[in-house]
């Protein structure tokens, strides 16, 4: 396509155009006559510029600019020692040429490092310590533990156990059932005794401020109104009551999710009597209860960043190693629930013992809720707490807590087919 020698007045003598675009293509017109390289002008049809745009915004796509492998990134910092570039094997080499070129500002790189939020020691769960029986009508067999003994977390060494009924901890995980129980119980908490003044109790006087007629100004009442500056709140806060309701029966079957997901998880611990320790203070409770950290030596071995070196009288090294009896967590992590059943002069020592420390409660079963299942991450019942709980819950009545021997489950077996 040729352009005529007078592009500019050409473009602008167009009849086809308003006046001031007709200009503003001709200065452009101008500036293609004196570049040195070819352009093509496509051809379009003139009638559009006729017509003015509807008003509103426009339905066209927003251009967006596509990256290219031209465009390199350059950080404006290092990139952190917790990255590490990995570099292409042979085999991956190969198939790399043998394929379209990558961008040059394209690497693989790995994230070694921990981000930020992460904890650097993630909590411990529970380990199972319970039978879980192929049928799934049979209970749960789950031996005691023992809170005198150096691992309380463990079964102990008297092999009793106790039989769990399926009804009651085989409930399958509900996190709605949870979220409501939780719900109502924090509504429960609420007092809801705020108060304010309402027009009629506020002090002012019933008096009206000027006559209605006469002053040309617009009427008003009394100065309690609540227009007026100083005046009583329009929508005045009284006492309330915040409590939600919640059906019996979705509670009942949030404790049952509650304690199955405790005991699935390994979190639950049932004990024959929780003042079978003796503890006398808080310093023997919290002993008893804590990790503990012992050094113990060992044989000699080359030197260790674990382990710390001490010299002998004689001169030669010896070794210790630091040995953790796990328990319920250490001190500053302890999170521990215990429920109980009839208060009882055992019970008042126990919880006099252990009402000092952090992270430690002590509750009755008629007094528990599904909130402080959640909120403790160990539960610790006795073996009347679990009878209680299991006939208020529905489970069957022959269930009950057992002695381990084997005739004893096999015949609660039968009484429960």
């Amino acid at each position: 396509m040729s352009y005529p020698r007078n592009l500019p007045q050409f473009v602008a003598s167009s009849q086809f155009l308003p006046y001031t675009m007709s200009r503003a293509l001709a200065a452009w017109a101008a500036t293609l006559q004196t570049s040195t390289r070819t352009v093509f002008l496509p051809c379009r049809p003139a009638r559009p510029f006729l017509f003015a745009s509807a008003p509103g915004p426009s339905r066209l796509p927003k251009p967006r600019r596509l990256a290219t492998a031209v465009d390199s990134f350059t950080p404006s910092k290092s990139l952190p020692p917790s990255i590490e570039t990995i570099p292409l094997s042979s085999d991956e080499a190969k198939l790399g040429t043998s394929l379209d070129p990558l961008p040059p500002n394209l690497t693989f790189q790995a994230y070694v490092g921990k981000g930020k939020g992460v904890s650097k020691q993630p909590q411990r769960p529970g380990f199972v310590v319970h039978q879980s029986p192929p049928d799934p009508h049979t209970p749960f067999i789950v031996p005691l533990s023992d809170l005198s003994s150096l691992h309380p977390t463990q079964s102990a060494s008297s092999g009793e156990t106790i039989s769990l009924p399926r009804s009651v901890f085989g409930v399958p995980l509900r996190r709605d059932i949870l979220h409501r129980c939780v719900v109502w119980f924090l509504s429960t908490l609420r007092k809801g005794n705020q108060s304010t003044k309402t027009r009629s109790t506020v002090a002012y006087s019933g008096r009206k401020l000027r006559p209605q007629k006469g002053s040309g100004r617009a009427r008003v009442g009394d100065a309690s109104s609540g227009t007026r500056r100083g005046g009583a709140p329009i929508f005045a806060l009284q006492p309330r009551d915040h409590a939600q309701l919640l059906n019996r029966k979705i509670r009942a079957l949030g404790m049952r999710v509650a304690l199955s997901s405790k005991l699935k998880t390994g979190l639950l611990r049932v004990v024959g009597d929780l003042n079978e320790g003796g503890w006398l203070g808080t310093r023997e409770a919290e002993l008893a209860l804590t990790d503990s950290v012992e050094w113990v030596p060992v044989e000699s071995s080359p030197p260790s960043s674990t382990g710390d070196v001490s010299k002998s009288e004689d001169g030669a090294e010896e070794m210790e190693e630091a040995r953790v009896t796990e328990r319920f967590g250490p001190r500053k992590e302890l999170s521990i629930l215990f429920v109980h059943h009839g208060q009882t002069k055992q019970v008042a020592t126990f919880e006099r013992a252990v009402r000092n420390l952090p992270g430690v409660e002590v509750m009755s079963t008629d007094d528990v809720q599904v909130y402080h299942i959640l909120k403790f991450k160990w539960l610790v019942m006795d073996k009347a707490a679990v009878d209680d709980v299991v006939s208020r819950l529905g489970g069957e009545t022959a269930i009950q807590g057992l002695v381990g021997d084997e005739s004893a489950i096999e015949g609660l077996q039968t009484v429960t087919q």
